[in-house]
């Protein structure tokens, strides 16, 4: 069993923490409401009643966003921002059906602004609290960012490699596939982002330094596009054509030459 710094990599404990974490942020703005003193027991009783409308309709925002698909350890600025998005529109529906079913009654309307800006910090301090906690444990010096391009056999495989390779100079971010139906999904606890169209973009938005490509079968025309993008990107890229089974000698090879260009990530 992984520690409970491994599970919080999974979506459903993502899903939980964040549900928590908005629990605390509301009773933490009741708390600076009342000058960080005693909460009177109409407003405190007014609070838990209403907490069930709170929860639900930032969690419906998280999903609506996709906080709870973002990958702890390559936190990054497009994660951020999906969970400020996410904290304005959760708190706002919240505000409103709050006020449609209590009339705000023993429901200071200032717990609204002091509850979102408390859930930001907390959401995003975790986030980068974890990221940082789990770069220092493995002793590992700043990384490179990377895309994968290629969620099939070939990209998973040399994500297990790269997860298992404690000296690798770099940390996988994100999946590019062309096929619409891997798009959200999670290869590992590492998200499939978009299409190879979109490169350039989310190379910029992710900083990414490296984009390695997958797939064995390209062929030479689908080759010329992804060499375009990844141009634009104006990012090093490499293919990669691994035999089946990832021979051990293979990716060893792999790896030196590959440090050896790259061995100092530079944006």
């Amino acid at each position: 069993m992984t520690t409970l710094f491994g599970h919080l990599g999974s979506r459903w404990a993502v899903f939980l923490h964040d549900a928590t974490v908005v629990c605390v942020a509301w009773f933490g703005a009741y708390w600076f409401r009342f000058n960080l003193g005693q909460i009177p027991d109409v407003f405190l009783d007014q609070a838990f009643a209403v907490l069930p409308l709170v929860v639900f309709w930032h969690l419906v925002a998280f999903v609506f966003f996709g906080v709870h698909r973002g990958t702890w350890r390559f936190t990054s600025t497009h994660d951020l921002s999906g969970i400020l998005k996410s904290v304005v529109v959760g708190t706002a529906v919240s505000a409103f059906s709050i006020f449609l079913a209590t009339r705000l009654v023993a429901v200071p309307t200032s717990v609204f602004p002091l509850h979102g800006v408390l859930l930001v910090g907390l959401l995003i301090g975790s986030r980068i609290g974890y990221r940082l906690f789990r770069d220092g444990r493995r002793g590992r010096r700043k990384k490179g960012r990377m895309l994968i391009v290629g969620a099939g056999w070939a990209g998973n495989m040399l994500l297990k490699d790269l997860e298992w390779d404690q000296k690798t100079y770099y940390e996988v971010v994100g999946f590019i596939d062309d096929d619409s139906a891997k798009k959200g999904c999670e290869i590992q606890g590492v998200r499939v982002l978009d299409r190879c169209s979109a490169i350039p973009k989310l190379a910029r938005l992710l900083e990414i330094d490296l984009i390695l490509i997958a797939i064995p079968s390209l062929s030479r025309a689908k080759k010329g596009v992804i060499v375009q993008y990844c141009k634009s990107a104006r990012v090093p890229f490499r293919f990669l054509s691994p035999p089946f089974g990832f021979e051990a000698a293979f990716w060893s090879g792999w790896r030196h030459e590959h440090r050896q260009t790259y061995s100092s990530p530079s944006h």
